[in-house]
């Protein structure tokens, strides 16, 4: 299929319209993203660990609760509850038990909407507990995660609509079975006023500004949440950004275009503190960084035959950064071997003494899709060339101690840069109108879509963790863990098929395998998701007159990883050999009248004792260690909407 348009598209707005602009305002990856074609961040630093995506308003109801260990490239159907779940009335609640870690969910979502006017509000509250693996090892565990979001929307005429959201994401105690500290809090506040106008200069025109903040703070320890007789150490982390993006959508010559200008400015700090040396400070982590971004983007497309559509982009960035603290005193540790401030460490390990630095960044973009006439195929091919900067961690980690134990960041160190070429193609027959949906009368082999692609991305300085071991451009060798600009090679394939055999039934089989070399070093890029097969088959029928009921199974195939950087006496050693898997999982649901759904599922059928080979992505440490997965669990979900 065709690639989305460029000029935004405007739609009055009901309830279920209100939810899917949340959707897409929270989704979106970062402020100086938004939806421009050549887009930076969908780079980040790998193996990049955060607090989990907030789930956002549209998905209260029916999304599973966060388990940061749980993986899978498919997710399992929703069934019918989602009828209940998506249908246009006001208010919309849901509650479920997860047996994963004893998980409790409970949401609620409100909206309602005049002419002109929008309101909409959603709160979701999950506790979970300890769990016993497979194994029946008890998992120290849990969690409290309370999430509020609000949407005023304003349409004064059909060429202008103004939307103000405020989302508020916390989660206390989260014990962490595969790291050495708890976090205590994990406090995110966000607020963004997106205003769009049409016609604003000349008929055909589209104008969009997006203004957001954004807060957070998390605080971790060693000692709350788990007895711990020995050395009493906490982190605390800050974070407050400012961003904003200005679009202006126009077309001329048979050229749609975008020129966008964006901007963000972020303080962020980190600091360790030994709370059994009087709480003094153990380490500068991330040292009191200002950073200013600001990005101009210019995007066009046009049809150049009958179903081909070119697309192209060019953009240019500019970065700068600053530590505040890197000079400050750290002394919340033995003498010599811990006390040693950022700028000291930068200096020892990578001879940089110049600590500001700014970033000029070009990105460029090329497509073309062609629609095959009759058919339903299309074809696609990208080129692609992103240079994205080093984030704060990269730049300017500050982690002093024993050798072995020590992580800095390089404040001089090389953007990474992206050559990136990807192949594809889509095939829909005339009968398929969405997994397990089918078109009336259409025949076997209409109802089908399969979907493909290739890439292969050459990375040039890709920013790689590693060990000090005299490697070019690095002084010690002291196995401290450092930041380098290496060149690498990606390559990545992915098949999806789903058939809809008949109305009832439909079967679905996704295939994803990717590839990764430091070229630099002849060894396998760490933490590369092993190949995965994932087979679906699904159910649906009605209920009489009064509902419809489903059912389905996931059979998901994980094979060993055998590409592994896990010496750490020769590179970052982040790897653990996990094995490969084989988990299947039931789901069945049922809905009366659209106005309540219940869903039952059991996870693990066969009660099968795995590890994922991606390790858990809620803090960041290259020393966590992979976890033992649940035992069989159930799941129950209860969705009613007034």
């Amino acid at each position: 299929m065709l690639a989305t348009k460029l000029l935004p598209i405007h739609r009055r707005h009901s309830s279920s319209g209100a939810l899917a602009l949340l959707g897409l305002m929270l989704s979106a990856s970062s402020a100086l993203a938004g939806d421009v074609f050549v887009d930076p961040g969908v780079y980040g630093r790998h193996a990049k660990a955060s607090p989990p995506p907030v789930i956002t308003a549209p998905d209260m109801m029916l999304a599973a609760p966060d388990f940061q260990f749980r993986r899978g490239n498919v997710e399992k159907t929703k069934g019918v509850a989602e009828t209940v779940a998506t249908a246009k009335r006001s208010v919309k609640m849901a509650t479920g038990y997860d047996g994963t870690a004893d998980i409790h969910t409970y949401a609620i979502l409100g909206a309602v909407k005049t002419p002109q006017f929008m309101m909409l509000g959603a709160g979701r509250y999950d506790t979970a507990g300890t769990f016993d693996d497979a194994n029946g090892a008890e998992t120290h565990f849990g969690y409290n995660r309370d999430t509020e979001q609000v949407v005023l929307g304003y349409t004064p005429d059909a060429e202008t609509s103004v939307r103000l959201v405020g989302l508020h994401d916390d989660i206390q105690d989260e014990k962490n079975p595969h790291y050495s500290l708890d976090l205590k809090t994990s406090d995110r506040k966000v607020s963004k006023l997106m205003v769009a106008k049409k016609n604003l200069f000349g008929e055909g025109t589209v104008f969009d500004l997006d203004l957001g903040v954004m807060d957070f703070n998390r605080r971790a320890d060693n000692y709350s949440l788990r007895g711990n007789s020995s050395t009493k150490l906490r982190v605390a982390v800050d974070k407050t950004a400012f961003n904003g993006a200005a679009k202006a959508g126009f077309t001329a010559g048979g050229f749609e275009n975008m020129l966008t200008l964006s901007g963000e400015y972020s303080n962020h700090k980190a600091r360790r503190y030994n709370v059994s040396n009087g709480d003094a400070v153990n380490a500068e982590r991330l040292p009191d960084i200002d950073r200013t971004e600001a990005g101009l983007s210019f995007d066009s497309k046009t049809m150049l035959t009958e179903g081909g559509e070119f697309s192209g982009g060019l953009r240019y960035d500019i970065v700068h950064s600053s530590p505040n603290r890197a000079y400050s005193t750290v002394s919340g540790g033995p003498a010599g071997l811990h006390n040693v401030n950022p700028a000291t460490l930068y200096s020892t390990y990578y001879g940089v003494t110049e600590l500001e630095a700014t970033d000029h960044n070009v990105s460029g973009r090329l497509r073309y899709e062609q629609a095959l006439a009759g058919s339903g195929t299309s074809l696609y091919g990208d080129l692609s060339y992103i240079t994205r900067s080093g984030d704060n961690l990269e730049k300017y980690h500050g982690v002093s101690g024993p050798y072995a134990n020590r992580w800095i960041g390089n404040p001089q160190i090389d953007p990474e840069k992206h050559a990136k070429t990807e192949i594809g193609f889509t095939h829909e027959g005339d009968g398929y109108l969405g997994y397990g949906r089918k078109k009336p009368g259409s025949g076997l082999g209409e109802s089908v879509r399969i979907a493909g692609k290739l890439y292969y991305d050459k990375v040039y300085d890709f920013i790689s963790l590693d060990r000090a071991l005299g490697q070019d451009g690095v002084l010690e060798s002291d196995r401290a863990i450092i930041y380098r600009n290496v060149d690498a090679t990606f390559f990545g394939a992915e098949a999806d098929f789903q058939w809809n055999v008949t109305r009832k039934w439909a079967t679905r089989l996704n295939l994803a395998y990717t590839w990764a070399e430091n070229d630099t070093d002849n060894r396998a890029v760490y933490q590369i998701a092993p190949f995965e097969a994932n087979l679906l088959v699904d159910y649906t029928d009605r209920l009489g007159t009064i509902g419809t009921w489903n059912i389905g199974s996931r059979l998901r195939l994980v094979a060993d990883q055998n590409r592994l950087d896990d010496d750490s006496s020769q590179a970052i050693g982040f790897d653990e050999s996990t094995g490969g898997f084989g988990v299947l999982d039931l789901y069945s649901g049922v809905q009366l009248h659209d106005r309540i759904a219940l869903t039952l599922s059991v996870d693990n059928v066969f009660d099968k004792s795995y590890r994922e080979f991606l390790k858990g992505d809620h803090v960041e440490d290259p020393t966590k260690s992979t976890v033992y997965m649940p035992g069989r669990t159930a799941y129950l979900r209860l969705v009613g909407n007034f």
